[in-house]
């Protein structure tokens, strides 16, 4: 618990300010936030923090990869919601990892297509999916049209 009586010089000229903004998490959620707070508002002032001095939260734990999800996780999603919905999703994925790239820069977090893969239980699940793949392919493609004609 923080003491407002026993805080050091340098606690106490952080601690007693005003924020305009104070973002709990450093990652790459509490990051982008702060970010595009701060370009929406220019001189407010921006306070962020997280319980460790390294980030260890979902970012690390996901071990920094930005992914549109494994197969079957996106066919899970068409079968809940329909195909349209799922073409949609992956648009805004990818909508959201253009905005990252720009954002922080490709070299700067070390981007790099690796491609993917996803390890199965049984042969049925693996044999289902792989019967989708030539959809989740199309749809990726179609991705692809779609950024060549937004650059």
């Amino acid at each position: 618990m923080l003491e407002w009586n026993n805080l050091s010089y340098w606690e106490s000229k952080i601690w007693k300010k005003k924020f305009d903004l104070i973002v709990v998490g450093s990652g790459i959620t509490g990051a982008t936030a702060a970010i595009h707070f701060a370009k929406r508002n220019p001189g407010k002032r921006i306070l962020v923090v997280d319980q460790f001095q390294f980030g260890l939260g979902a970012t690390s734990k996901n071990a920094g990869f930005i992914c549109f999800g494994s197969p079957s996780e996106l066919l899970e999603t068409k079968k809940n919601f329909g195909v349209d919905f799922l073409e949609s999703q992956l648009r805004k994925k990818w909508h959201g990892h253009q905005i990252l790239l720009k954002t922080f820069g490709a070299s700067a977090i070390q981007a790099k297509m690796q491609g993917g893969a996803e390890v199965f239980q049984n042969k049925e699940t693996a044999a289902s999916v792989l019967d989708e793949l030539p959809l989740l392919n199309l749809l990726f493609k179609i991705l692809l049209i779609f950024r060549a004609k937004k650059l």
